[in-house]
């Protein structure tokens, strides 16, 4: 029998703004059967926060609780948008900096390239007048199903893409 597990994913956007978690929502219906999973969502506030102390107790006090109550498995996966990719992804010290504490904390990273409304509404977030409402709308109307699994399975990042399903693959049992 395998051991219970619990996804802790990490996200860039703050409490009261749940988009990123609507699409990421989205994603593990759609492709994943997650019946005896325990998901939860850590906000950060912003990418900047990515190892702030209080971000990193909330996220060990998570692993504990559920390791003492189902002597389970905890797996931590960053969700992070790479933003202008040519100049900072490539170029700045953000993400080197990044992944090289995921790493060495051995937590897991998802990428989205420029942003989560880039690859799933293939919009600009500056062009939105209200990115949670696009983000619901998104939900209700199952557009998950217009985005090619493809463009959410990419190992090198590519602008309106994610490797959001190879990485939770690892760790989900697929539908499809």
């Amino acid at each position: 029998m395998n051991k219970p597990l619990q996804l802790l994913l990490v996200v860039e956007t703050s409490s009261e703004e749940k988009t990123d978690a609507i699409y990421i929502n989205e994603v593990i219906k759609k492709y994943f059967d997650v019946s005896g999973v325990n998901i939860k969502f850590v906000p950060l506030g912003g990418k900047k926060h990515y190892k702030d102390k209080k971000i990193i107790g909330k996220i060990n006090n998570y692993t504990k609780m559920f390791h003492k109550f189902t002597n389970g498995e905890t797996i931590t996966i960053y969700f992070i948008d790479t933003d202008s990719v040519n100049r900072e992804y490539k170029t700045g010290s953000f993400f080197k900096n990044l992944c090289i504490f995921l790493e060495q904390s051995g937590y897991e990273l998802v990428w989205f390239c420029k942003n989560a409304e880039n690859v799933f509404l293939n919009l600009e977030p500056e062009t939105l007048d209200n990115k949670t409402q696009m983000a619901k709308a998104f939900a209700a109307e199952n557009k998950i199903n217009n985005i090619s699994k493809e463009n959410l399975s990419k190992s090198i990042i590519e602008l309106n893409c994610s490797n959001i399903l190879t990485v939770l693959t690892k760790y989900l049992n697929r539908k499809d």
